[in-house]
C-alpha cells in the first residue's frame, strides 16, 4: 500500500546529498524530484526511525512516499486490506458443485479477459474453450496433469490442472490457479 507523507529533514551529508529521517515501519520510500526518482528499501532497525541518504541537491521541491507491505493475497476471491493486513472477505467463484470425471471448469478473475482458454495434457489431450461470463468448461479430459495456456492476450500459463473446479486470477503478474472441487 502507498501511504503518502511528507518526511522531516534532518541535515546533509555533504552539499549534493540529502538526509531524511523515515519510520522504520516503512518498507520503501520515494521521493520524487521533478523528473528523477529515487527508490530506496528502509532497512531494518530496533529504533522508530532511520535516516536515508539521496543524491539530490537540496532547493527543489521533492514529493515523499512511504510504501508498506499490508499483507498477502493468497487465492481467488473478495479481500479487504487494511494497513494491519489483508482479510478474505468472500470467495467469489459460487457455490461448487462436483463435476462428473473428465471434466474440468475454471472460474476466472477479472483481469483475465482471455477470450480463449487451451488445455494440453502428456496423453495427447488438446481442446480450446471460448471464456464466457468468466467461465470455461473442458470436457472429456484425460486423467493426467495438464497445462493451461491462455490465448488472446498475456500468454498465462498454468500447470498441473486435473478434474475439478479451479479458481484462476492473477497476483504479482502471475497466474494463480486453485482447485475448488
Amino acid at each position: 500500500m502507498l501511504l503518502a507523507s511528507l518526511l522531516m529533514v534532518v541535515g546533509t551529508a555533504s552539499a549534493d546529498d540529502l538526509v531524511v529521517s523515515v519510520p522504520t515501519s516503512a518498507d520503501r520510500v520515494i521521493l520524487q524530484c521533478g523528473e528523477q526518482r529515487y527508490e530506496r528499501t528502509v532497512p531494518r532497525s530496533p529504533s522508530p526511525t532511520v535516516d536515508m541518504t539521496f543524491p539530490i541537491r537540496p532547493g527543489r521541491e521533492c514529493s515523499v512516499s512511504f510504501v508498506r507491505n499490508a499483507g498477502s493475497l493468497t487465492q481467488f476471491g473478495k479481500w479487504a486490506c487494511t494497513e494491519t493486513g489483508c482479510t478474505e472477505v468472500e470467495q467469489d467463484i459460487g457455490e461448487v458443485v462436483a463435476l462428473p470425471p473428465g471434466h474440468v471448469k475454471l472460474v476466472l478473475s477479472e483481469e483475465l479477459a482471455h477470450p480463449m482458454v487451451e488445455m494440453s495434457c502428456p496423453s495427447g489431450y488438446r481442446q480450446r474453450a471460448p471464456v464466457v461470463d468468466h467461465i470455461v468448461l473442458f470436457t472429456d479430459v484425460s486423467p493426467d496433469d495438464c497445462t493451461l495456456n491462455f490465448k488472446g492476450g498475456q500468454p498465462y500459463r498454468y500447470r498441473p490442472v486435473g478434474w475439478g473446479t479451479w479458481a484462476c486470477s492473477v497476483i504479482s503478474a502471475t497466474l494463480v490457479c486453485e482447485q475448488r472441487g
